[in-house]
């Protein structure tokens, strides 16, 4: 199942997308803790806006690591943390901040927490997983070791969606990343016991709070961006995140 969140006169709604029909059936509540019950409401996918499919309630996990150094090294540590003010949706301008000479977007694979937890066994981390969502990790690493928080932290340095896909159904991903006109792709072979391990070794670390996302690491190697930039991550399996780039 995919589930958006719509930017609606009442105000945010969560939605399924019905990927079929491109039609978005509009729900009662947070489907986190309501369960799925359709309003009756549904909109095409040319009537509405989508917003991020999910505020963390306190924070984003990122690492150091790509995916497949955390894959196969589950506490090789460098983890980061962004906060919930970094979050957009998509077509939200990322903001280059003054003070940064230079910054990099990434694709990455997004898990969803779904209730409060720590100290997860990698056995029963599917309990706690929520679903999987794209992020757009966007940095400026020539602050990764003296300022982290300016590094991984700033506003709109988090750009995520479009949807929250509840179920990992593959053991592939295709991943994409446009700016512009260049484009770059790679196929990324997905372990869930290795997933599983990984988020079991951030539990360690933090408490998890529901909304919560841990990424997974860089699924391509980070791109340099610029203002008049047009930044599209995807995995195909998802969806595809746009957002523009503009100077503060």
């Amino acid at each position: 199942m995919k589930i958006a969140r719509l930017s609606l006169e009442q105000g945010p709604r969560f939605a399924i997308l019905d990927v079929e029909n491109q039609k978005y059936h509009v729900i009662a509540g947070d489907p986190m803790y309501s369960g799925i019950e359709q309003t009756g409401q549904v909109f095409k996918e040319d009537e509405v806006h989508l917003v991020a499919p999910m505020l963390p309630r306190s924070k984003v996990i990122g690492s150091t690591q790509n995916f497949d150094e955390n894959m196969s090294n589950p506490r090789g540590g460098g983890w980061y943390l962004k906060p919930n003010t970094a979050v957009v949706g998509p077509d939200v301008p990322v903001v280059i901040p003054t003070w940064a000479n230079g910054v990099t977007s990434a694709p990455n694979l997004g898990v969803v927490i779904s209730r409060p937890c720590r100290d997860v066994p990698a056995d029963r981390v599917a309990d706690v997983i929520f679903g999987y969502t794209v992020v757009n990790a966007v940095s400026a690493p020539e602050y990764a070791h003296s300022s982290p928080a300016h590094a991984y932290g700033f506003d709109t340095s988090c750009p995520l969606g479009p949807v929250i896909d509840t179920a990992l159904s593959t053991d592939e991903l295709h991943v994409f990343v446009e700016i512009n006109d260049d484009v770059a792709s790679a196929t990324v072979t997905v372990n869930v016991d290795n997933i599983a391990s990984y988020v079991s070794a951030v539990s360690e670390i933090f408490s998890l709070l529901p909304g919560d996302i841990i990424l997974l690491g860089d699924l391509i190697v980070p791109t340099a961006i610029t203002p008049g930039d047009d930044v599209v991550v995807a995995i195909e399996e998802i969806g595809d995140l746009r957002n523009p780039v503009v100077a503060s």
